[in-house]
């Protein structure tokens, strides 16, 4: 066989995956990779905020260091200017579409061709490489990942709930449920897809981790809880034109992407992009709408290196992460 190589693009989960086959002579190479697009290039922003009506105000324990796209006129005063670092300008409604990753929903929590619950039957350690074919768990009842090690291409589905205990190592795997809670202390990465709510309290999501919530059904509740957490990735909660859809993400730190579809309780850190409907603050009991507290956005050439993952095969432009 004369030297020769291909292609082949395939998904898993949020993230694009580029396997290379390099054959020489009777010799087979091959390698794969997750693929995304750099952080600023394809969120060029540290904040866009798409409802008006309200003021935006910025406190003085607050600031944002990059570009922010806000309805026109909504900034309160001129004082908030001076927490900008960066230039002002006019949001645009639905900037990014992301009718695929709602797509994808369908796709990942689909038990049509998963054997049916074989979730405790599993070893207690597995690795599968992105090489092999996708290795599938899954159980019509609520799932407890705790003294296990689940490394690569594994996929796991509950119909009901998905609890992820601190003394479980998880690398790059899928989960999907109604809900996903993980438990204080945990320290991994992967990609979970909720149809009801994401919770996660004191937990690092390593890099690439991707959080998807699309909500379904109207709650009081918030869809998306992220508590004094350290995610590197991507966070998404979409809905499907609830009213009184919120996230809270309060103390901690997010580097990569937040987008939400519907209103954002936000304090902490945030090395990247803000995308959401609007603000929530929540102090003394009262809430505020459309007002930033106790939070830095930083979104500047300083944080080009990291990559985050994208939903359009068209626009990744680098590698995330080499597999395998």
């Amino acid at each position: 066989m004369n030297d020769s190589a291909n292609y082949t693009l395939s998904k898993w989960g949020a993230h694009q995956l580029l396997k290379t086959s390099v054959f020489n002579r009777n010799d087979t190479a091959q390698s794969i990779c997750f693929l995304g697009a750099i952080q600023k290039k394809q969120f060029p922003f540290a904040l866009i905020l798409e409802d008006g009506s309200s003021l935006l105000k910025i406190n003085d324990n607050s600031k944002i260091i990059g570009d922010v796209r806000i309805p026109k006129g909504r900034l309160l005063n001129r004082d908030n200017i001076n927490h900008i670092s960066g230039r002002v300008e006019e949001s645009i409604p639905s900037l990014y579409q992301l009718d695929s990753i709602k797509n994808l929903f369908l796709e990942l929590n689909s038990v049509k061709d998963l054997a049916d619950d074989n979730w405790t039957s599993r070893p207690k350690i597995i690795f599968n490489s992105f090489l092999s074919k996708e290795l599938s768990f899954h159980s019509k009842n609520s799932i407890k990942i705790e003294n296990s090690e689940l490394r690569g291409k594994i996929r796991i589905v509950s119909n009901e709930k998905i609890i992820v205990e601190r003394d479980a190592i998880l690398e790059d795997v899928i989960l999907c449920a109604p809900q996903i809670i993980f438990k204080s202390g945990f320290q991994g990465s992967c990609q979970a897809f909720s149809t009801e709510k994401i919770t996660a309290n004191d937990v690092i999501l390593e890099y690439p981790s991707a959080l998807v919530i699309l909500r379904e059904s109207q709650n009081s509740q918030p869809g998306l809880s992220l508590i004094n957490s350290h995610i590197t990735g991507i966070v998404l909660s979409l809905s499907k034109n609830l009213e009184n859809h919120y996230d809270q993400i309060e103390g901690g730190s997010v580097t990569g992407a937040i987008i939400s579809e519907g209103s954002l309780n936000l304090t902490g850190k945030i090395n990247g992009a803000v995308r959401c409907e609007s603000l929530l603050s929540i102090f003394g009991g009262t809430i505020n709408k459309n007002e930033l507290r106790n939070t830095e956005i930083t979104n500047t050439n300083q944080i080009d290196s990291k990559t985050i993952a994208v939903f359009d095969e068209k626009e990744f432009d680098t590698v995330i992460k080499w597999l395998d």
